[in-house]
């Protein structure tokens, strides 16, 4: 209908994001992941309780700088299963999704959304359920960290302003 078949690159500029290479976004997701820890562990201390902002609220592009980065390691882990667990194209789509958001990173947080996009990754919830099967202790441990970061985000999107 539009007569461009890369229409959705061009989309990305949209959003702040620009064409660079995955170790890019992976090198300043890093980067910005260390330096949301400091903060959190170092200055949040010196500040009392968390990272307080001007506005009296918590910085929330902060705050999820580590987790989008525990999201890209967790995803490489799920990614080494697939491969030695699962057929080899379910690991070809898997690594491709994995890998096609780190090509357009956005400018402050080159990591942004990485979670969300990783949620349609099913080959990726297969290996995890493949590797959650073998110890019965660790499916509680995933089930109640969902549960905890599920209320979370429906706090954070009823909250929304």
């Amino acid at each position: 209908q539009f007569h461009d078949p890369l229409l959705f690159s061009d989309a990305q500029r949209a959003w702040g994001r620009t064409l660079a290479l995955p170790t890019t976004a992976v090198w300043r997701g890093l980067v910005l992941a260390v330096q949301a820890v400091y903060w959190l562990l170092v200055r949040g201390a010196q500040a009392g309780l968390g990272v307080p902002a001007a506005n009296g609220g918590w910085h929330l592009d902060l705050l999820a700088r580590l987790p989008e980065f525990l999201a890209l390691l967790l995803a490489l882990r799920l990614l080494v299963a697939c491969w030695r667990r699962l057929p080899a194209p379910y690991t070809v789509y898997a690594a491709a999704a994995c890998l096609f958001p780190l090509f357009y990173p956005e400018s402050s947080q080159p990591l942004s959304s990485y979670p969300r996009f990783l949620l349609v990754n099913f080959p990726l919830f297969i290996a995890l359920a493949v590797l959650l099967a073998e110890s019965r202790l660790w499916r509680w441990v995933v089930v109640g960290v969902m549960l905890a970061l599920s209320m979370v985000a429906t706090t954070l999107f009823a909250s929304f302003a």
